[in-house]
């Protein structure tokens, strides 16, 4: 028989997942406070499919969380990106 702190815990690692991945949306798409936040989301993520490995929703949150991961990757290493950090920088140094 689960305790009740086993059946809750599930979906109280999703929700708070779901925050953090929410959370990082509103972050610059570069940022490595964004890849932080993804990465921590996706950790738990795994921690709620080990407490229920059936649990489908847990599943795609991983799923769409390495994509993003993935995405910001390209991203980083696309040059423009790297275009766009040497402005910001020229930018800030003017001012």
């Amino acid at each position: 028989m689960m305790g009740i702190s086993q059946v809750y815990a599930p979906h109280a690692l999703l929700n708070w997942g779901l925050a953090l991945r929410n959370r990082s949306h509103m972050r610059p798409m570069g940022s490595k406070e964004r890849s932080k936040l993804l990465q921590q989301a996706r950790q738990l993520f795994q921690d709620a499919l080990r407490f229920n490995p059936q649990h489908a929703q847990a599943k795609t949150a991983i799923i769409s969380c390495v994509a993003e991961l993935k995405e910001l990757e390209e991203y980083r290493v696309s040059p423009s990106w790297r275009q766009e950090q040497k402005r910001s920088k020229i930018s800030w140094n003017m001012e």
